[in-house]
């Protein structure tokens, strides 16, 4: 089942069922321009196989699992539990604003995405008869993710919200400048493996997104990412530090990197990627 999230709304509205002693994939992307879910599956387990880009080694149990825009994730849910209803929850998060935008005072309470909403049941799972007697186990092994080598170069990018360094005008920034069509930002060589240290000076959440090339998340804050995934997207909340490390393959051209918050993207925190034959 294909389950899409859209702001605070679920795609299936039906319970969802989910057979005893079987097991329940689920297939979820944040598809809203701005919400950052956080989601719960209260006094039942639940376990991520697999991120934006791919399977990852081996089930991981999870308490919650968050969902910027444009991430993708697949859980399984074994059905061994008491036959009863589960909430799959949507709880309260606050993924901040700007600090031009706190000058609005109680205006701000009315702006979608901006303050977090209340706890939400996204959807109901519904346990339903089964003729299997013995429950169907979690694999144990997955697909190895294999770590990319030593990257050859390291970049950084400043994702901040002022006045655009070229241009003059204010919005949202990537090193000091806004989108502009047709303007190259960051030139790479096929083949090449490079870390990209994404620095968010602002005060609110950017869901850093790469087009075209995965990438795996390397630190966090300065110490290092315990699961090894494949990724586009990844979540930056206010004044966080985010190394990722990606091999530009198979394609040569011109390709974005972005916010995912979409009026964040509209308003300027983009820029061109450029890959070179090697």
């Amino acid at each position: 089942m294909r389950v899409q999230l859209y702001h605070s709304v679920i795609f299936a509205t039906e319970p969802v069922n989910l057979p005893q002693n079987g097991l329940l994939r689920l297939r979820l992307i944040n598809a809203s321009a701005s919400r950052i879910y956080q989601l719960q599956l209260p006094e039942h387990p639940w376990f991520l196989i697999a991120t934006d880009r791919g399977a990852i080694a081996e089930p991981i149990e999870l308490e919650t699992l968050q969902l910027s825009p444009g991430e993708r994730a697949e859980l399984l849910i074994p059905g061994q539990q008491d036959p009863k209803d589960y909430k799959i929850l949507s709880l309260p998060y606050d993924r901040g604003i700007a600090d031009i935008v706190k000058s609005f005072g109680d205006t701000v309470k009315q702006m979608p995405g901006i303050v977090p909403p209340t706890q939400t049941v996204m959807a109901t799972l519904r346990y339903e008869p089964s003729d299997r007697v013995e429950p169907l186990p979690l694999p144990k092994k997955l697909i190895p993710v294999e770590p990319l080598p030593a990257p050859q170069t390291t970049r950084e990018f400043i994702l901040d919200h002022g006045v655009d360094s070229t241009a003059g005008a204010t919005g949202f920034t990537i090193n000091g400048q806004s989108f502009v069509m047709n303007r190259v930002n960051t030139q790479v060589r096929l083949n090449q493996v490079e870390d990209w240290r994404i620095l968010n000076k602002a005060s609110m959440d950017h869901p850093f997104h790469l087009h075209t090339n995965r990438f795996q998340v390397i630190e966090r804050n300065g110490q290092p990412e315990t699961l090894l995934t494949w990724k586009d997207t990844v979540g930056l909340k206010g004044y966080e530090t985010v190394t990722i490390r990606v091999r530009f393959e198979d394609f040569i051209g011109r390709t974005v990197y972005h916010c995912h918050i979409l009026d964040h993207e509209d308003q300027g925190m983009m820029g061109i990627l450029e890959i070179q034959q090697a």
